[in-house]
């Protein structure tokens, strides 16, 4: 199996790049072929452009775009790290899935709807959030990133989702709380995505 880490966070400092650190050891520890992709450095241009759309309509690519691709491409295992900002992905993160997960690559139009041309690849999202779970169950918060990300992104595309694991508050709980959140990071990447 081969894995992809999608992060996306601007600090590296952040409480995220933690994060990927716990799920870089348990990757490692499982001798685990991975590549990493920092969408911020080198940074990624998300701005999807006249020309972008342009490419699409002759079955074609920028070059930043067909890296990108080929990094999804050779991945069976894509694990995304990134915070929730505005009950949403980070904007850089939104901009490299518009324009890298594009028609002709991820998914293609049919008669029945839509074709996800990613099928066979899996994912695991792991987001910080500022706000409480009570919260976000209060609200609804999680069940609209499942319907909005989950299904309205990878799902579509034909990928499967293996988790998506939320650690709550994390700008507001003691550091000891924190370090419990990495072990439970290690531990589901051991049991939920090395175990695929």
């Amino acid at each position: 199996m081969k894995y992809l880490i999608l992060f996306a966070h601007p600090n590296p400092e952040s409480f995220n790049n933690a994060v990927l650190e716990a799920v870089k050891s348990q990757l490692e520890y499982g001798r685990c072929d991975y590549t990493l992709r920092n969408i911020y450095d080198p940074p990624f241009d998300p701005v999807l452009k006249k020309t972008d759309l342009e490419d699409l309509q002759t079955g074609s690519f920028a070059d930043d775009i067909a890296a990108e691709q080929k990094l999804i491409n050779n991945a069976d295992v894509i694990i995304l790290i990134h915070p929730v900002w505005w009950f949403n992905m980070p904007a850089a993160l939104k901009g490299y899935i518009d324009r890298v997960f594009a028609s002709g690559f991820a998914f293609l139009p049919s008669e029945e709807g839509v074709e996800g041309l990613l099928r066979g690849k899996k994912v695991a999202i792991f987001n910080t959030t500022g706000g409480k779970q009570n919260n976000y169950a209060k609200y609804g918060f999680k069940e609209c990133f499942r319907k909005c990300i989950c299904d309205g992104i990878f799902r579509f595309c034909g990928m499967e989702i293996l988790l998506q694991h939320f650690l709550y508050a994390v700008a507001s709980v003691s550091y000891e709380e924190r370090q419990e959140m990495l072990q439970e990071v290690r531990k589901i990447v051991k049991e939920q995505v090395i175990q695929t």
